[in-house]
């Protein structure tokens, strides 16, 4: 399978080949196509690629299929192609489904992205397998050749500056945005397609009028789940346990690259049987994660599969789980009826302080001088008292925390889970198990509504109320209290205060008082104005939620913006 092997096995073959390229284009009818090509070139040079070949067709000069053939033998991870085709060849420089069949780069397969006619046609009868389907059936199973995956149209007639965009934002969405599979890319191509042709949707258009008609004939041959690579994949140091104990609920995993330094953002996919999810998890910022098993483990054997874009997967067995260990038995989180803060309302909720439950059971062996310790490894809240000493604990025997206590912090949402670790210690023996808690309840408000008072125009001052909606319907907000900062300097907040009484359960209202805001002089119409609302319910709980407002005021003479680093847009009027 192409898939698998271009995702688990990236360090079989040349692994130079994921720093060359090739970039191909007929210019015989119109230039547009090669300077896509050079662009897309420029793009590939200025993030690590070393080499990028080209092969250019003029109306007076055709390198040859030699120019093309010859740099997928040696090996490289995209061919990028801009011209004019056909169901079954590219037609300049001149390049046949017979061409591709006679490739001889084993182990090397590229990414073909062919924005031109007719190269992903696999429902054409009249070439079938059409030119694209050959490239992504080449070879045999001990001898993969052609490439992983072909992307073009299944239409015979697509139009040149329809295809330059699209080829273009492929590349730009694999190395400015960062997308890494085939799906991703190929969907935030054509959406680039919209953007810049937003009112030729058209739907049932032709080629020439419609982004609907792309939107429909661009295809993906092969996964399009496929993580494309635009680096040599780097290798992985995975620290873990050889072995899970009897009933696991937690494992713990360290992942660094290959210089020590901690890989953020790796997927840890625990599997049984090769097939059958365990656990997952991703990695911190500094490379720890912690996976959570939602079911003791019960299997024999255990898989460990780590990946990340742009690196070797780590693969790699545990060994049989053991016959003894200390299980979690059983646990719940109670409020703390001794604590102020606690409202005795049967929630738990965000700021309160929290009994943490667990009971624990001794399988297979006696532990002596038996110690746990409580952490929150991704925070949620803060450890008030953390261990507690159980002693010995004979096999068959269970005993609780009633010592621990959590103060959970008064920023967590509605269903929040906080993430409880328990660490477990008997002479030179150590396991840890862990616990999703999702049960803090706070009310869930949304801002429902903004209204001025009249038009927010530069150089105005506007009375702006907020309706706040409260969408748990069992749990009431109380009076809320509302701070609203802006870190634009062009806005003025001369009232940045304001209160909503008696925000019930399912309840929405208006702020009893409104905000006051000052948009500069020199605003321009249509400014976005960035703004943050704090808002304080009746028993502590502290939510945030993000807004913009827009200056009154837009006319066809006035910037759209910012766009990208602060650049602002005039209109050619």
């Amino acid at each position: 399978n192409k898939t698998v092997q271009y995702e688990s096995t990236p360090l079989v073959g040349d692994v130079q080949r994921f720093r060359r390229a090739l970039v191909i284009a007929n210019e015989g009818w119109v230039i547009s196509t090669r300077l896509t090509q050079m662009w897309v070139r420029h793009k590939l040079l200025e993030n690590g690629y070393t080499q990028v070949y080209e092969s250019y067709m003029t109306w007076d000069y055709d390198p040859g299929p030699g120019s093309i053939s010859q740099p997928i033998n040696q090996g490289l991870s995209w061919v990028s192609y801009r011209g004019f085709g056909s169901h079954d060849s590219w037609s300049g420089p001149y390049f046949d489904s017979g061409l591709v069949a006679s490739l001889t780069n084993e182990d090397n397969l590229p990414v073909i992205t062919s924005m031109v006619c007719g190269g992903g046609a696999f429902d054409e009868l009249d070439s079938d397998p059409c030119f694209g389907e050959v490239w992504v059936r080449m070879g045999s199973p001990n001898n993969l050749k052609g490439a992983v995956a072909f992307i073009g149209p299944s239409e015979i007639d697509t139009h040149t500056r329809w295809n330059n965009l699209l080829d273009g934002a492929w590349y730009e969405g694999l190395f400015d945005e960062g997308l890494r599979t085939t799906g991703q890319l190929l969907l935030f191509s054509k959406m680039r397609l919209y953007r810049n042709y937003p009112n030729l949707w058209n739907p049932g258009g032709s080629n020439q009028e419609s982004v609907w008609f792309y939107f429909h004939t661009y295809n993906i041959l092969g996964d399009p789940a496929l993580e494309v690579r635009a680096e040599v994949p780097r290798t992985l140091q995975v620290t873990h346990p050889a072995a899970l104990p009897a009933g696991a609920t937690h494992m713990p995993v360290n992942v660094l690259d290959e210089f020590g330094d901690p890989v953020a953002g790796a997927h840890v996919v625990l599997t049984s049987g090769g097939d059958s999810l365990l656990a997952q998890a991703v990695t911190r910022e500094d490379g720890d994660a912690d996976i959570l098993f939602p079911q003791p483990v019960t299997a024999a054997e255990v898989e460990v599969t780590v990946s990340r874009p742009d690196v070797a997967p780590y693969m790699a067995d545990l060994g049989a789980t053991s016959d003894a260990g200390v299980l979690l038995d059983d646990f719940v989180m109670l409020e703390d009826d001794s604590d102020p803060a606690t409202d005795g309302d049967g929630f738990l909720n965000p700021g309160e302080l929290a009994l943490p439950r667990a009971r624990f059971m001794a399988q297979g062996a006696d532990f002596d001088d038996l110690e746990v310790t409580v952490s929150l490894p991704d925070g949620g809240g803060e450890v008030v008292t953390s261990r507690e000493v159980l002693g010995t604990l004979a096999e068959g025997d269970t005993a609780g925390l009633s010592v621990p206590r959590i103060r959970l912090a008064d920023t967590l949402e509605d269903g929040e889970p906080v993430t409880l670790l328990f660490t477990l210690r008997s002479g030179d023996e150590e396991e840890t198990h862990g616990v999703n808690f999702a049960g803090v309840r706070a009310p869930r408000l949304r801002v429902e509504n903004l209204s001025f008072d009249g038009d927010w125009l530069p150089g105005t001052t506007r009375e702006l109320t907020i309706t706040l909606a409260n969408d748990n319907t069992v749990l009431a907000a109380g009076t809320v209290s509302g701070l609203l900062t802006t870190p634009d300097p062009m806005v003025t907040l001369t009232d940045a205060q304001a209160s909503w009484t008696g925000l019930g359960a399912g309840d929405s209202r208006q702020s009893d008082d409104p905000f006051v805001l000052a948009l500069d002089g020199d605003a321009y119409p249509g400014r976005v104005v960035p703004l943050t609302l704090t808002l304080t319910t009746a028993d502590g709980a502290v939510q945030t939620r993000e807004l913009s407002l827009a200056a009154d005021g837009v006319s066809v003479n006035v910037p759209t913006g910012p766009a990208g680093p602060g650049y602002y847009l005039y209109e050619d009027i």
